[in-house]
């Protein structure tokens, strides 16, 4: 396939992306001429640890995990990347080996943007820096989260700091609405986001339930008490 008819055949894939969000049509017409679709089966590895990416990846459907293994083989899911999501965009522009590997959780379609338009695309349109660096800036947050959620928080605080985070999440609003959590992955999944087993991620589960703050449905979680919810977070 040409420039022009990967332009013409992905432009209309990137409005979805929130990396995109508030582009301009000819900047994403231009980031469209370089971008690649690419499907990826269940299970399929996308990159490997210590792999040098070239470019990175956005989630057009399906599901995939960022994580790392311990020596002993304990796996540390440290992303899930629903539809909309971007990966691998800071490691792919500074050609840095990847700390994780990437794999797909379902069947999922994917593009895949090279580093080299992009990093041209910045320099001829200079307010594209300040979307990527917000997206830098954000992922910064979420690991100053996750190693307080880590280091401080109980297994109640991180599965209650959870929902109430997923809550605001598109992903959910589409497929359960602003009361209800739509579980991305399997609950081993999720709790490894967690760093809990995932034996204690199911016991928190239950004890919300038992209180009557939350009810499980399958991979949907209904929340009953948002107020308690935040309570059992140890958010005000």
């Amino acid at each position: 396939m040409n420039t022009a008819a990967r332009q013409d055949n992905c432009f209309p894939l990137l409005t979805d992306i929130a990396l995109f969000q508030g582009m301009s049509s000819e900047q994403l017409r231009y980031l469209a001429a370089d971008c690649y679709r690419r499907h990826a089966l269940k299970g399929q590895i996308i990159c490997d640890k210590g792999a040098v990416l070239d470019g990175f990846y956005a989630v057009r459907e399906g599901c995939v995990k960022l994580a790392m293994l311990s020596a002993e083989g304990t796996e540390r899911v440290v992303q899930i990347a629903l539809a909309g999501d971007t990966f691998g965009e800071g490691l792919g522009l500074m050609g840095r080996p990847s700390p994780v590997y990437a794999q797909t959780l379902c069947d999922s379609q994917l593009l895949f943007f090279r580093a080299e338009p992009v990093r041209v695309a910045l320099l001829r349109w200079p307010a594209l820096a300040m979307i990527f660096l917000t997206q830098t800036c954000n992922r910064v947050h979420e690991l100053y989260r996750d190693l307080e959620a880590c280091c401080l928080q109980s297994a109640l605080q991180r599965v209650a700091g959870y929902l109430l985070d997923r809550l605001g999440c598109p992903q959910d609003q589409m497929h359960a609405g602003a009361s209800q959590v739509f579980l991305p992955a399997g609950k081993a999944v999720v709790a490894s986001r967690l760093n809990l087993t995932p034996e204690t991620f199911s016991r928190e589960l239950r004890h919300l339930s038992s209180l009557g703050v939350i009810s499980v449905e399958r991979c949907i979680v209904h929340i009953l008490s948002h107020e308690r919810l935040k309570e059992a977070a140890g958010r005000s």
